[in-house]
Order: C-alpha cells, then structure tokens, then sequence
C-alpha cells in the first residue's frame, strides 16, 4: 500500500473560466449599450441650441456633457472590471490544466511509489539518489504536496488580484467632491486617491501620474497620514502596478520644492518609485529606512533594519552604496547598489538563493562588492553592481523545510526582479548601458522568471551553481530575455563546481531543468581554477566559502566560494558580466569526477 498522501483541497471547486469569461463579456456588451444610449440622449439634446435663446444658454446646453464624460469614466471602469474577470478566467484555466496534471502525477506516484529512472543519469552523485530511495515515500509526498501547495497559493493570488482590481473600481472616481465631507482632510485626500485610482486604472499615462505627485506634494503632515490610512499598498514597499515610463516623465514635469515635499512626506514611496533618478530614490530610502529604526524595538527585526543600513552605508574612498528599493514588510527586504546606477555605462543585478536575508553578518553585499571589485581590475571605471536582495528567498534546504524544491518564492521573486529592470531600463532610457545579470543558486530560478517578463533584453546573463529552471517556462537559453553572444546563441554563462553537488541536487530535487544540461544552450564556463594566473578553485556551493577543509560534500572551503576574491569563477563572472563572454575559459567535456567513489574524489581532492 502506497504512503503517498497529497492533499490537493485547495484547488478543488474551481469557478467555471467560461462562466467568468461570459460575465466579462456581458459587462462590456452593457457598458457599449449604456455609452450609445448616452451619445443618442447627447445627440438630440444638442438639437435645442436651434430654438432655445437665453443669458443662461450656455450653462443649459454643456448641462449633457457631464453625464457624456461620466459615461466615458464608467466605461474605462467597466473595461478594467472585464480585464480583471478576463485575467482571472484565464488564471483558472491554467490551474485547471496544472490541477489535472497534478492529480495524474499523483496517481502514478501511488502506483509506482516514485520511479525515478527517467531522470537524468549520471548527473547526480550516486549517493544523493540512495539518499531519495531511502526517503522516497516521505520525500515525493512532500514534492508533490508542494506542488498542490503552490497551485493553491496561485489561485488565492489570481482571487486577491482580481477583488483588488475590483475594489478600487467600487471606489469614489467622479470628479464632485463629497458633500459630507468633515473637513479639509478628507477634501484633499480624496483628491489625492482619485488621482490614485486614475493612474491605477491605466488612465492618462504621465499626466495622470503627474496629477497624483502634485496633489500628494500638496498634502499637509494630517492630510497625508489619512491619505496612507486608505491607501497602505502604497507604502510598504515596491508597487509593481506603476509604470516606471510614466514615473519618470511625471516625475520630470514636477518642480523641485513638489520633489522635496513628496521625498519629505512619503519617502516610501518616492524611494520605490521605479523610472525616477536613483539618486532621489536612495535618499528617500535612507530617510524612510531611520524612521522604521527609530520606532522599531531591539530583536530580529532590528537586527535586519540594521545590517541594511550597514550594508548601504560607503567607506572612505570606495564606491557610493544606496538603497535603491525597501520593503519593510517581514521579512525586511532591499536592494543595494555600489557605484551611480545614474551614470554608470555598466550595470549588474547580482540575485541570491536560498537562506539569503538581511542579518548581522550578511555577506551578499561582499560578494558583489566583490564582483565590483573584479571587474573593477578589468578596467571597468564607470559601472555599479546591485546586490538585489529584493525577494523573499526560500530558508534553508532542511526536513522542515523544502520550499527550495518548489518554485513559489521564484515566481513572486522573479516578477519583482522584472519590475526592477524594466524600472532601470526607464530610467536609464537614452543612455544605453550595458545590462548584465548575475545569479547564484535559487536565484538563478528566480531570475530565470524574471528574464520572462522583461519589456527589453538584458545584454548578458551568468548563472553560478545553479538550482535549476522551471522547464514549463524555461525550455531553453531562447526563452530568456538575452541579447545574442559573439556566436548568435543568447549571451547565457554557466557553471557549477565538481564539489558543489548541492546546485544539482535542488535542481533534481526540484525537477528543474540545469541550464548546463546538453541542448539548453548556455555558455559553460570552468570554476576549476587556473593557476598560470593564480585563481583558485571553487570548492562547495557557497559565494563566500567559510570551512576549515575542502572535504565537506555540502559545505564550501574558506576562500572557495563563487564569488570569492582570487577565485577562476569570480574572475569570468566580472568577465562575463562585462561583456567580455569570450574570454572566459569552456569547461572540458569530462570534468565532473566520479564523486560516488570515494577512492576517485580522495585522488581529486
């Protein structure tokens, strides 16, 4: 009898998608009926100016056109509601689809207990395959559950972005102030919200995200409190539903005392506002991230606050850091840029993995310090590196833990992550540097997603000890945003170290696809070591390696890590990174010892 046992409650009774597309489809049918009975009523109506004379003539004949331009408003708010149901219906087919896959994987798991010979062989160490024998029935139950899990969690997203587009339409969008309004308060923070819904909505562009600014930079202290009261998703951290195009000629058109007093009264938001200078953003940001340090108590919040003022915080004579993002939500989450993402000519967006967070300690920041540094030895001047801790990683690969086998922190990530670039593309528009990404372990599954859903493409992407990619999105190199190599194929680089079996154990794990696999079409790239120039080995699958021995299948030898100073891989990541993808060295056909002997792996070693 099989112990699989999956439960998959949270996708069952799926709303009918055609039912929610027939809705859809209704609402614009009505709304077109209501715009032509209202243009038919204006139509005739203007028929009066031919005998109709009188002082008060004019106020009489425009009399229709308010109910005509209040029709056109219903009738954006209408298209939105049937975007929303629209989305929505096809949000649940795709879970459907998913769902019925799923169920199928189950019934073969009950049956078959997880037969695993069609996977890759050979490419896994023999004893991380005994080690999922041994836990077959524990393993794939939680593997499977995970999935049930994340299909679930998908469907309460579609739900909540689907109720969320609708609430706003139930708000106030007229342009009559209410009349039982109390005080001033609510007059200017109601202003201020219609200007809000107006931009949320998609209508206007620029101008309505300049009207928006202006009414917020007229706020008072009061006025502005009641105005983030009703409108908290704007003030916890990045709002990916802004256009960064429309921020940044918004943000142009305004004066320098609007800028102060938006920087003044909501930091928060002006340091999260993607397309505006980074310059204003970091400013913002440091204002907004002493304001949650000065009001938060000592503990493991603090701690985080902390260690991202630390790690933004420039030493004497190095290149300026800022925090070019914040989210104080829990955990705390920032991006941290070292060099000017407003001049640099070169730009790298390094992501992390797994257990990645800001703490006491944190070292992402030194490992693209690092990186900075590396291709600072190239002869790179101009050029920044973003330490982008600006998703939510899954914790450590533990028993109680398996999140990293799943893919839910990536696909949340990775929308972040495209918001981001698509923000720095906006800003940095006219200027045309050169866009590199760097990634390491679950980041590289993060930033996979992200590489998905940009509006532009990267100029080169470099992946280090990687989890593995979602192959439902990510079939091959030619599915991510990449601008082609010397060669014509995607300037994809790869690697991962014979001694790093955790990279390809998660991606095994995680049934992910591992970007060096045959077909795949990255650029691989060897973290052997070179000693004609003195770079060492990399030695486990950590960036910044802490062990005392090179003998630990799981841990990484000081020194070793990936982006560790004088290591071969650190140097082709800044080659990589900085368009020099040519000179970094190819991998030989056979490199990966046999780690299942241990005879073998002593002589390696």
């Amino acid at each position: 009898m099989s112990l699989i046992a999956v439960d998959l409650s949270g996708t069952e009774n799926l709303p009918d998608p055609e039912a929610l597309s027939t809705a859809a489809a209704g609402i614009a049918e009505q709304t077109d009926q209501m715009a032509q009975t209202l243009n038919d009523a204006q139509d005739k109506w203007r028929t009066i100016t031919d005998y109709y004379r009188a002082p008060e003539q004019q106020v009489v004949f425009s009399a229709m056109d308010k109910p005509s331009d209040h029709g056109e408003a219903i009738g954006r708010v209408a298209a939105s509601a049937r975007n929303a149901l629209e989305e929505f219906a096809d949000a649940v087919r795709t879970i459907k689809a998913k769902r019925a896959i799923l169920d199928a994987e189950v019934g073969a798991a009950k049956v078959a207990d997880r037969a695993r010979e069609n996977l890759t062989p050979g490419f896994v160490p023999d004893f991380i395959a005994d080690f999922v024998d041994e836990k077959s029935d524990a393993l794939v139950s939680a593997l499977l559950q995970r999935q049930a899990d994340a299909l679930a969690a998908d469907l309460q997203a579609a739900e909540e972005t689907c109720r969320t587009a609708l609430r706003a339409l139930r708000r106030r969008t007229s342009d009559v102030l209410p009349a039982a309004a109390a005080n001033e308060n609510e007059y200017a923070a109601s202003d201020a919200t219609r200007a809000l819904n107006k931009v949320l909505n998609g209508d206007d562009g620029p101008d309505a995200m300049r009207q928006l600014l202006a009414a917020l930079a007229l706020l008072t202290p009061s006025q502005a409190a009641q105005f983030k009261q009703s409108n908290p998703e704007l003030f916890s951290g990045p709002h990916p539903g802004l256009d960064p195009r429309s921020n940044k000629e918004a943000w142009s058109r305004l004066t320098a005392e609007q800028r102060q007093s938006l920087a003044k009264q909501f930091p928060l938001m002006v340091g999260n506002l993607e397309g505006i200078p980074y310059s204003d953003r970091t400013a913002a940001n440091a204002v907004a991230l002493q304001a949650e340090l000065d009001q938060t108590p000592d503990g493991q919040r603090r701690d985080a606050l902390l260690a991202i003022q630390l790690g933004s915080e420039s030493t004497h004579g190095a290149a300026p850091r800022g925090i070019i993002s914040l989210d104080l939500g829990a955990p705390p989450l920032a991006a941290v840029a070292i060099g000017n993402l407003d001049t640099a000519d070169n730009v790298t967006w390094n992501v992390p993995g797994m257990g990645t967070e800001w703490k006491p300690g944190e070292n992402w920041t030194d490992a693209s310090q690092n990186i900075y540094d590396a291709q600072s030895m190239l002869g790179e001047r101009n050029h920044a590196v973003v330490a982008w801790i600006g998703y939510e990683t899954p914790p450590q690969l533990s028993v109680e833990h398996l999140e990293v086998l799943d893919t839910a922190h990536a696909r949340a990530g990775g929308e972040k992550f495209a918001a981001a670039l698509n923000g720095f593309h906006a800003a940095s528009g006219g200027r045309d540097p050169y866009v590199a990404v760097a990634a390491h372990s679950y980041g590289t599954t993060t930033s996979a997603y992200g590489l998905t859903q940009t509006d532009f493409d990267v100029d080169s992407v470099t992946f280090f000890g990687s989890a593995g990619l979602d192959q439902a999105v990510v079939d091959n190199a030619a599915d991510l945003h990449i601008k082609p190599a010397s060669d014509g194929t995607p300037a994809l680089f790869a690697t991962n170290a014979p001694q790093d079996v955790v990279a390809p154990g998660g991606a095994y794990g995680g049934y992910r696809i591992n970007p060096l696999e045959e077909g795949f079409g990255a650029h691989e790239f060897s973290s052997l070591g070179d000693p004609a120039r003195d770079l060492v080995a990399t030695r486990g699958h950590s960036v910044i390696g802490g062990g005392a021995t090179n003998l630990n299948p799981i841990g990484t030898q000081k020194g070793h890590g990936y982006l560790n100073d004088g290591t071969h891989s650190l140097d082709s990541v800044a080659r990589a990174t900085t368009g020099r993808g040519d000179s970094v060295l190819e991998r030989d056909q056979q490199i990966i010892p046999p780690l299942h002997d241990p005879e073998e792996m002593a002589e390696y070693l």
